[in-house]
């Protein structure tokens, strides 16, 4: 797991942070569900919006200390942006809640 790939799409993430926490883990399986969008915003013929997308999200990580591997599942919403249709899209804001049993 790499921190650096990750500021390629969530410019914001804190890279100290990030590398405390993969430097824990083996491994990391994510799975999403197909995403909901909650608000698309076009800001001209340029290309520029922003979007807000609902989805699930199941994590399985493997610790390297070993033992069961720990399983969150969230509902996760996502913001994100892109100046031009040139530029990529990307990650400014991820807010994960606790999905309901």
């Amino acid at each position: 797991m790499d921190p650096g790939k990750v500021r390629t799409y969530f410019p914001l993430a804190d890279q100290r942070t990030l590398r405390d926490q993969f430097r824990q883990y083996k491994s990391l399986k994510c799975a999403v569900t197909e995403p909901k969008f909650l608000l698309v915003q076009a800001s001209g013929a340029d290309g520029a919006g922003s979007a807000q997308v609902k989805f699930e999200m199941k994590q399985t990580l493997v610790s390297k200390s070993g033992g069961a591997p720990e399983v969150h599942e969230t509902i996760v919403t996502l913001r994100t942006s892109r100046k031009t249709n040139l530029n990529p899209w990307l990650i400014d804001g991820v807010e994960h809640e606790a999905k309901p049993k």
